[in-house]
């Protein structure tokens, strides 16, 4: 399966059948998302005092609405993404990290995979997530941002490239590899998949 999606052009990714209930992933991929990135003037990636959902000042900033209705809002997200069978199948890692190109739908909905992962992230570092937090979907992030890094390359060119290959990166790499090393011994179901993943990154 790896070298499948390997070599497509594009690989979809269907994350299950639309119903009433998708329509959240769409609210938090445009509402809730473009809100933040407001609140925090455009940088998702500095620090906050926010680390709840609870947090009233969270609504404040966001201002989209009701407080109470927005962090229903909010927690149904969190919850009905981990309720999703797809990130729950741990051989589905690969399409994102080997494919070169891939879309996500949800039903016939066409998704921005993308503007999910960074949206969960975000949630994710700054603590909001307990206790919806899951190691699968922040090990899919981290190989998305990976495969932007120098450290992104095949064994057939790793001597060319690897003096380009920062410090941070190895250790990023490292970290992730731990990460789905545990996930592994968690699901025991990677075996094929998991060598696969490892032998289409580079392990320094």
């Amino acid at each position: 399966m790896g070298e499948i999606h390997e070599l497509a052009s594009v690989v979809l990714i269907w994350l299950g059948p639309a119903t009433s209930n998708s329509k959240i992933l769409q609210w938090a991929m445009t509402e809730l998302s473009d809100a933040l990135i407001t609140a925090f003037d455009g940088n998702l990636q500095q620090p906050s005092s926010i680390t709840s959902i609870r947090d009233p000042r969270l609504y404040s900033l966001l201002d989209i609405g009701d407080a109470a209705l927005v962090y229903k809002k909010i927690e149904y997200f969190l919850s009905f993404i981990q309720s999703l069978r797809y990130f729950r199948r741990t051989w589905v890692m690969q399409e994102v990290a080997v494919a070169r190109r891939f879309r996500t739908f949800c039903g016939p909905d066409d998704l921005n995979l993308a503007t999910l992962l960074d949206l969960w992230s975000y949630m994710n570092g700054h603590g909001w997530l307990s206790p919806f937090s899951d190691m699968y979907i922040s090990s899919i992030h981290q190989i998305r941002l990976l495969k932007s890094s120098a450290l992104w390359f095949s064994l057939d060119d790793k001597n060319e490239k690897s003096a380009e290959v920062s410090d941070d990166d190895r250790q990023s790499w490292q970290k992730l590899k731990r990460q789905l090393q545990c996930f592994a011994i968690s699901f025991g179901t990677l075996a094929v998949s998991y060598a696969w993943l490892l032998k289409s990154l580079y392990a320094t």
